[in-house]
């Protein structure tokens, strides 16, 4: 699933480079502390920046995070796309 973006990724950065992720989910603050923690348990170290942007039903975490190889970002954006209540992930 992620061959292509790896390759692309691999191509095209130079790395290790801080890589923006953007995680549209419901609500509350359980969710965004959720994706601060996926981002933990997957590299090991806090993102850079969060950023919230809330709604009333949902709201979009925004995410700048160092990422050391293409493998570290591909690798967190299967974890957060795994996690329950997210809508989309840019």
């Amino acid at each position: 699933e992620y061959h292509n973006i790896w390759k692309a990724l691999s191509d095209e950065k130079a790395w290790p480079s801080v890589q923006r992720f953007s995680v549209v989910g419901p609500a509350g603050g359980d969710f965004a502390a959720a994706v601060q923690a996926q981002v933990a348990d997957t590299l090991g170290h806090e993102p850079e920046k969060v950023a919230t942007e809330p709604r009333q039903r949902w709201q979009s975490v925004r995410l700048d995070v160092r990422c050391a190889t293409p493998d570290d970002f591909c690798a967190l954006h299967s974890r957060l796309k795994s996690l329950e209540g997210v809508k989309f992930l840019l």
